[in-house]
């Protein structure tokens, strides 16, 4: 047996002495069979021994992390220094004089890294323990513990580990709280949220600026491969109170839209809507949306080049959503979209707007019961032909034509592709989110007459959000502090199906603090506004990004952090992590000054075109050699991903036919790539590239290279050298030779 590299804080002449008292103490007590190296105390009771393999046997317990070692000469041995001789970074305490228990107890100033295999001590070790020539165990200049075998603990026997961890988490790295830098109290900060790629938009509607109250701002945050920061505060080009500005907002790519909802209608800049662009890196407002008459703004959206406000109605006015087209780097208005002829008075046409590719849904709140127009809502479709808006089908809230229960609010509308979401919440009932689908036109319930329901006076649909078929809806009194849920749609039943994924809460909060009072879907990505927190002071608001899985976006630097990862081990014991399948060698699992983070290591893989998913396995494994694996799909976000036209799919004589909209952003596309997979969330291949048409055309394409009964899942992008612009993803099986080869009602 040879023990090398034992410091001593003047000379190795003391620590010498100990090892030799150690080997002493071992030949007259008694020792597990094999050891080399034992600790006795003073009634001759091993209380530590190392044996060959690495394994080392502790008659107490191993504290880790231990900040400050403070050793006592007549109870401790085994003292290790680090290279100063001053800091103790290891201590076996072997003796407590007149007592009956047993000792043994270790701390370090590290971690401990067991089941080594192959080992070698790490560069600048204090203390290495040989079995003949080789290493078996060290203790590094940080005070961390390395074992070629693993560590046995409790009443100097060899415990045994008869239960495996329990479980793995991970906590994804772009999860995270966030708060204006110059927040105070009233700024309901989070009152409005929207989300694109890797930045956010955040409205602080209660703001006040430069003396004017309630005027408002909104907040603009980007990922920066490690954290969130605020890039820009948003400044409109009027200063008044009570304007209210960022009480909506919308986001795509790199432009924004901020509405506003003044408590004075005869407010300066009451009928606008703002756009605000990030031009070199810095933003700007290049446009107002202006309307001379008419209500104060109530809603906003944008994607692509298509922007949209609404004005809801008041007894003397009835309510509107105006559309804008932008060509070049100028906005122009388009059309003017009004309630239904007909709709009685109080309908309040335009409470909540969204726009996706072609397609615009309309929200109105009931502004009393007993009416049963209330409660509608209202799609359109821009003719690829024409160019015209032209009704594409609307849908009583609630079933048939029974009016909606007294206090009843649609507060919410968001729509994606072929698909659309519902939200009405009121104070004392169920809320609940309806999903409508395109399919054919005009746009159907796709629930088949049900719906997404919460729990009563939670409040549950003030909020929703849909991307593909992922969809969430908050619930700002839940708890009474408020909650997130989200769902997976499943398109392949008939009718629709949902299935609740996940509920999200700030599990620090507050009463009151209205969290999901806002929310927006980006991806994995969900923005969550909580304007009633009071972190900066009463109600001055917080927003949170939260990831529905753990995510990475795509070219992140080599050494990004993913994920911290944590376990959770029956017996207390520490635990190792591992990877054990990892394609590409895209990721690395590594300890960083004793939390265990999962990082990129090979970006070259990491490409959203590649696959929008990775599945990964980790292991913990205990200090026994106790293991579990758990598989982890870990999403590829796209960088600056902002959806941009509507793809549809749908059944034909053994092939999936698919057909979407033309594209045309700055520049000139001149076909589009075609994307398949059999998941709708990963393992996206390139099928093919398709020219693309004369101008006002859909395209169309049908795959025949499938498998009669499979499912498969499509997405297209463009082939531009000045933009970039995507569709939703879009499946469908492929079917027999019988059926049909258009669907009925397709555009």
């Amino acid at each position: 047996m040879l023990v090398r590299g034992m410091a001593a804080r003047s000379s190795s002449s003391y620590l010498l002495a100990v090892l030799a008292l150690a080997l002493l103490f071992a030949t007259g007590g008694a020792a597990w069979a094999g050891d080399r190296f034992f600790l006795q105390d003073a009634e001759v009771r091993v209380v530590a021994a190392f044996h060959p393999t690495g394994n080392l046997k502790l008659a107490g317990t191993l504290q880790q992390e231990v900040t400050t070692i403070t050793p006592s000469s007549s109870l401790d041995e085994w003292i290790v220094y680090d290279s100063t001789g001053v800091t103790v970074i290891a201590v076996i305490r072997i003796d407590d004089p007149g007592s009956s228990t047993i000792q043994g107890n270790m701390q370090i100033k590290g971690i401990l890294h067991y089941a080594q295999g192959s080992f070698s001590p790490p560069s600048g070790s204090r203390f290495v323990f040989y079995d003949g020539a080789s290493p078996v165990a060290a203790i590094d200049n940080s005070g961390n513990l390395w074992l070629k075998g693993y560590l046995f603990t409790s009443d100097a026997n060899p415990q045994t580990d008869n239960q495996s961890p329990s479980d793995i988490q991970l906590a994804t790295a772009l999860d995270a709280k966030l708060t204006a830098s110059d927040g105070a109290a009233g700024d309901s900060f989070g009152s409005a949220v929207a989300v694109s790629g890797e930045t956010a938009v955040m409205g602080a509607s209660g703001d006040t600026v430069q003396g004017k109250y309630g005027r408002g701002s909104a907040y603009i945050f980007r990922w920066n491969g490690s954290g969130w920061v605020q890039e820009a505060k948003l400044d409109p080009s009027v200063l008044v109170d009570y304007l209210r500005f960022g009480s909506s907002v919308g986001i795509s790519g790199d432009s924004v839209i901020v509405g506003v909802s003044p408590v004075y209608g005869g407010t300066t800049g009451a009928r606008c809507a703002y756009i605000f662009e990030r031009i070199d890196g810095s933003w700007s407002q290049t446009a107002k949306l202006t309307e001379s008459s008419g209500n104060p703004t109530t809603s906003v959206a944008i994607q692509g080049d298509t922007a949209v406000f609404g004005q809801r109605e008041t007894s003397s006015d009835s309510g509107r959503a105006h559309v804008y087209s932008r060509q070049g780097d100028v906005w122009y208005w388009d059309v003017t979209l009004l309630e239904p002829v007909g709709a009685p008075a109080g309908t309040l046409f335009g409470s909540s707007v969204a726009v996706s590719g072609n397609s615009i849904i309309v929200g109105s709140l009931p502004a009393s019961s007993g009416n049963p127009i209330n409660g509608m809502v209202y799609v359109y479709r821009r003719n690829p032909d024409t160019g015209i808006w032209e009704s594409a089908g609307s849908m009583n809230y609630w079933t048939g034509t029974s009016a909606p229960p007294a206090g009843a609010f649609i507060e919410s509308v968001g729509i994606m592709g072929d698909a659309a979401v519902v939200g009405s919440s009121w104070q004392n009932y169920v809320g609940k989110v309806n999903v409508l689908k395109q399919g054919s036109l005009p746009w159907t319930d796709a629930l088949g007459g049900g719906s997404i329901s919460g729990s009563s006076s939670n409040r549950f649909g003030c909020s929703a959000g849909i991307w593909n078929r992922t969809v969430v809806a908050g619930a700002y009194s839940a708890s009474g502090k408020g909650k997130v849920y989200s769902y997976q749609l499943n398109d392949t039943a008939t009718p629709w199906t949902s299935t609740q994924t996940g509920t999200l809460e700030d599990t620090g909060g507050a009463g009151g603090d209205d969290f999901g009072k806002s929310v927006g879907i980006s991806q994995a990505l969900l923005a969550i506004g909580a304007p009633g927190d009071d972190d900066k002071g009463a109600d001055s608001g917080s927003a949170f990004v939260r990831t529905l899985n753990p995510a990475v976006f795509e070219h992140s630097a080599n050494g990004t952090v993913v994920a911290t990862i944590t376990g959770t081990d029956p017996e207390s014991n520490p635990l190792t992590f591992s990877l054990q399948s990892n394609s590409d060698g895209i990721f690395e699992v590594v300890n960083v000054s004793g939390t265990w983070k999962l990082r990129v290591a090979n970006n070259t893989c990491l490409e959203y075109e590649l696959a929008s998913q990775r599945s990964i396995t980790i292991r913990a494994t205990d200090c026994y050699g106790a293991i579990l694996d758990e598989v982890f799909n870990i999403q590829v976000l796209e960088l600056g991903r902002s959806w941009s036209f509507g793809l549809q799919a749908a059944t034909a004589a053994q092939a999936v036919q698919l057909a979407w909209e033309p594209y045309q952003p700055q520049g000139t596309t001149t076909g589009y790539n075609i994307y398949r997979s059999t998941s709708p969330d990963q393992g996206f291949t390139f099928l093919q590239t398709v020219t693309a048409p004369g101008s006002g055309e859909y395209v169309y394409l049908k795959d025949t290279n499938v498998q009669v009964g499979t499912a498969y899942y499509y997405y297209v992008g463009i082939v531009n050298s000045q933009a970039k612009g995507y569709s939703n993803v879009a499946g469908a099986a492929a079917g027999t030779a019988c059926e049909q080869p258009w669907p009925a009602g397709w555009f």
